[in-house]
């Protein structure tokens, strides 16, 4: 979709200053009301009964009626299908309520822009709900190869999302979890390569991933208390009863059968290799969030620099200790021995691929993106000025110039999250000397015009650097753009 590319100098370009609401960024840091220690609340549908999962939902709306302006929180769904973005971060109880369909609606708000996007998103979370859970049997007793890779996934976008954040983050996983070992064994490189393996191999990558973002997961089991399905005579899915059936059934009359508990397994390791702490078999999820978020209210940054050079992808164990009785220290529980290798060229394919498909904006490139629609017949179109910020571009000098060359990609996406079209090509910039500074003091911009489908309704822009390896992704929902002719046209048949 791209027709034309030309490089512009940052600081010499005259154009005038563009409207805010035309302007889209992947720097965080510049977002207001962001402050610099953020929660994470991830909604996982993937690995939730339905019945848990309309509870574990009330739990959340009851938490967030509570929540305080200092709890930055975004929101987050998974279901098999997408990784939705319900609401990025903020500090406002009254929206995060909205989003998850625990206030009425009144004319005293129904014109307030945040509370029209608040409803906007609930909207997107019933009826993602909704098809995921139509064919129940297949979502909740499909092949966990399936739910750990969409899980993993989907981690691991949050992952890049908050990367660049400064401070501790957290990672709430409301979830029903999934019966997997995290895979923090030393002899990890050496199972066998059946199917638990792939599923160590897909969960300990997501565990690196959060652990080089600085993320906590805290996962609380939406499953809430769990009862003897048996004894209480259920016949699918656990039971919140309020009581333990092991405690409440005379033991002549037990038949011996317990709820599966083999999702805490998953819950504790990876709560544990990243700092955080599982919650489960109780019923007051609500009070677990608050735990979860209260207990980074202090935290320290320590460093640590191995000398051991072997870097052969085992995991190596760390410990802390302090001297001061009665304090209980949570960090990660090490690291892996990974080399920062370069990439071959079917890994940075397949990361570029994963760019493009993920909802989650990367930040490891900064982005910022002026977007302006053209006055044109025929198919919509956009003129587009792109700055990328210098700190992640990697130079090198050859003579009197220095090169570096961008990868960049565009899709257009449908009201469903169909990709209706995509276009894409390398950047390659040779500036002199003095150039090269102008790049280093402002960053690199250039320009390109796009063509946009009827049916398309967010562009997602992805540009990667091919000599760092850094990737950024911006997402630009088009009715912000063409605002006198915001609606999609319908998908043609």
């Amino acid at each position: 979709s791209t027709a034309s590319v030309s490089v512009t100098n940052a600081a010499t370009a005259a154009n005038p200053a563009p409207a805010p609401s035309r302007v889209f960024s992947n720097r965080m840091e510049k977002e207001p009301g962001v402050s610099t220690s953020v929660t994470v609340i991830l909604l996982d549908a993937v690995n939730t009964d339905f019945s848990d999962m309309s509870y574990a939902r009330a739990q959340v709306i009851k938490f967030a009626r509570q929540a305080s302006s200092e709890d930055q929180i975004s929101l987050y769904l998974l279901t098999l299908s997408k990784l939705y973005i319900l609401h990025d971060f903020t500090g406002d109880s009254d929206t995060l309520v909205r989003v998850l369909g625990g206030a009425k609606k009144d004319a005293n708000t129904s014109a307030d822009p945040n509370m029209v996007a608040a409803d906007a998103a609930n909207k997107r979370m019933n009826k993602a709900l909704s098809d995921a859970f139509a064919e129940s049997n297949r979502f909740y007793k499909g092949p966990i190869i399936n739910r750990a890779g969409v899980t993993s996934e989907a981690m691991q976008d949050i992952a890049r999302r908050v990367a660049a954040i400064p401070g501790r983050k957290n990672l709430i996983w409301v979830s029903g979890g999934f019966p997997i070992n995290i895979g923090y064994e030393q002899n990890i490189g050496t199972i066998g390569r059946g199917g638990r393996a792939s599923f160590i191999e897909s969960l300990s990558n997501t565990a690196k991933a959060l652990n080089n973002a600085n993320v906590s997961v805290y996962p609380v089991d939406a499953r809430g208390l769990l009862a003897d399905p048996d004894v209480l005579g259920i016949l699918k899915g656990p039971s919140r009863m309020g009581m333990s059936a092991r405690q409440t059934i005379p033991a002549g009359q037990q038949t011996g059968a317990a709820p599966d508990d083999r999702p805490f397994e998953t819950m504790n390791n990876i709560a544990a290799g990243t700092g955080g702490r599982a919650f489960y078999n109780g019923n007051d999820i609500a009070a677990s969030i608050r735990h979860a978020i209260d207990d980074s209210r202090e935290s320290y940054a320590i460093g640590y620099y191995p000398d051991h050079n072997k870097w052969d992808e085992t995991f190596r164990q760390i410990t802390v200790k302090v001297n001061r009785p009665g304090i209980t220290l949570r960090y990660r529980g090490g690291y892996f021995a990974t080399s920062d290798g370069t990439n071959t060229a079917a890994q940075r394919k397949q990361l570029l691929a994963d760019a493009i498909r993920s909802p989650v904006q990367l930040i490891d490139l900064g982005l910022e993106v002026h977007v302006e629609p053209v006055d044109a017949p025929g198919d919509r179109r956009l003129s587009v000025q792109v700055r990328v910020n210098s700190d992640q571009l990697h130079f090198d000098q050859s003579g009197d110039r220095w090169t570096d060359s961008l990868e960049i990609a565009w899709v257009e996406l449908s009201t469903d999250g169909r990709i209706v079209a995509r276009g894409g090509h390398s950047l390659t910039v040779k500036p002199a000397q003095s150039g090269y500074n102008e790049i280093l003091r402002s960053g690199l911009s250039f320009s390109e015009h796009v063509s946009v489908k009827a049916e398309a309704i967010e562009m997602r822009l992805v540009v990667r650097d091919a000599g760092s390896g850094a990737t950024g992704s911006v997402n630009i929902p088009l009715a912000k753009v063409f605002v006198t002719n915001s609606a999609p046209a319908p998908a043609k048949k």
